[in-house]
């Protein structure tokens, strides 16, 4: 790199010298020469000397550099075959001039827009060359391969013809489009035997890339038996455990996923919300439940009784169920006795109608829900609407939570009571 432009034909020398000289009065460095000072003495530490030649460098080359003239790029990135004659020993094509040439385009493209500077052929050269090479493709294919001759034919390939499992060219067009387009145009054929014959120069070596994906292709079809295994090994054990149960079988051993499993399919409401809207006790689909009342379990030890029993009655709704009980809280001491025993009758009627207003807002939701799926959208709207802008937690009174929806009623307790009964009038109302 030399930033000073050089002379052609001229002779230098070359000197590496210091680039700061230190000053003993100022005890600083400052550059030991500038350009453009004039004589100016320093070491020499090293020198060569070297001459240069006529024009010539990469900044000349550059600068020759221009626009080819349009005679020279004519048939850029384009062969021009003659077609006049394409089978030696055979008649030129119908209506071809001598020569035909024919331009069999490239990778590269034309930058103008008149293309490759091929005569224009009639238009009886392509449907003769069409007509003789469909003839060509075809006639091994028309050979009696059960003659006593056992005849055999070379004929040009009909390439692609092995993916499709097609042996001849239907001359009506009743293949797919780039079959028929592949096989008997002059381009296409030239280009689809070069990428033949690069596939027969380079065939050990494509072969040997092809088995290096063998390992990860086998090791994808042995996950996907294994998937389809587990698939069928699932589908066997729900035909033999899952399917066969009854109602209070089926509702006791889901209670663990009662809010993930959907008896109506994805669109439907969960089995818990279908649950709440039913006549049957809340806590006989619950884990718990299913503890006790499973086979060997307490309840069956001591009633003989399955759990299909007893949530087949609670269905029907013939189960009686006691009503809860709520304990009042216990009073602070430091409190005068009448004082506390209003306190403890405040908060249990708050209890009482916060877990009455949470167990509501449920019932209202969860009908809402199974109205909506059975496509009453009218009732589903009716009961929920009146439900909107309370600030009720969402997920709560979806997931069915009644501790987080009891924390969210209590603080507007009066306001969500007001809201559940206009709800059961707008239910009620015809």
């Amino acid at each position: 790199m030399c930033p000073r432009r050089l002379r052609e034909s001229t002779r230098y020398r070359a000197c590496v010298v210091p680039s700061f000289a230190y000053s003993t009065v100022a005890k600083s460095y400052s550059p030991a020469w500038q350009i453009g000072q004039g004589q100016v003495n320093l070491p020499v530490y090293y020198s060569w000397e070297f001459g240069t030649g006529e024009e010539g460098d990469f900044e000349s080359l550059v600068r020759r550099l221009g626009p080819a003239p349009q005679t020279a790029t004519k048939n850029l990135g384009t062969v021009i075959v003659d077609v006049n004659k394409p089978w030696d020993g055979n008649t030129p094509l119908s209506g071809a001039p001598q020569p035909a040439p024919f331009p069999v385009p490239g990778a590269l493209a034309q930058l103008d827009l008149d293309g490759p500077q091929g005569a224009e052929l009639p238009v009886t050269v392509m449907e003769d060359f069409v007509k003789r090479i469909t003839a060509q493709c075809n006639a091994a294919a028309a050979l009696d391969k059960n003659a006593d001759d056992d005849p055999v034919a070379v004929a040009p390939p009909i390439y692609g013809g092995r993916h499709v499992v097609v042996d001849t060219i239907d001359p009506n067009g009743g293949q797919p489009p780039w079959l028929h387009d592949l096989s008997v145009g002059v381009a296409t054929r030239v280009a689809a035997g070069l990428g033949a014959e690069y596939i027969r120069v380079n065939q050990e070596s494509l072969m040997a890339h092809a088995w290096e994906q063998v390992g990860a292709i086998r090791e994808a079809n042995r996950r996907r038996a294994l998937g389809q295994v587990a698939a069928g090994v699932a589908d066997a054990l729900h035909v033999k455990h899952i399917a066969n149960l009854l109602l209070g079988e089926a509702v006791s051993l889901a209670a663990p996923a009662a809010s993930r499993v959907r008896p109506w399919g994805s669109a439907g409401p969960p089995l818990a919300t279908t649950i709440k809207v039913s006549v049957m006790p809340t806590a006989a689909a619950s884990t718990a439940f299913a503890r006790l009342a499973r086979p060997d379990g307490p309840l069956a030890r001591a009633a003989s009784t399955r759990a299909n029993a007893v949530i087949t009655q609670a269905i029907s709704g013939s189960l009686p169920v006691p009503a809860a009980r709520f304990a009042l809280v216990a009073p602070d001491a430091q409190v005068a006795p009448a004082v506390a025993v209003a306190d403890a009758a405040t908060h249990a009627v708050t209890a009482q109608r916060s877990i009455t207003a949470a167990g509501d807002l449920l019932r209202l939701q969860a009908m809402s829900d199974v109205a909506r799926v059975n496509g009453l959208a009218d009732v589903a709207q009716r009961i929920s609407a009146p439900l909107s802008g309370m600030g009720v937690n969402a997920v709560a009174l979806r997931t069915g939570d009644v501790t987080l929806l009891r924390a969210a009623v209590i603080p507007q307790l009066n306001a969500v009571t007001a809201g559940v009964a206009n709800a059961k009038r707008c239910w009620h109302r015809p």
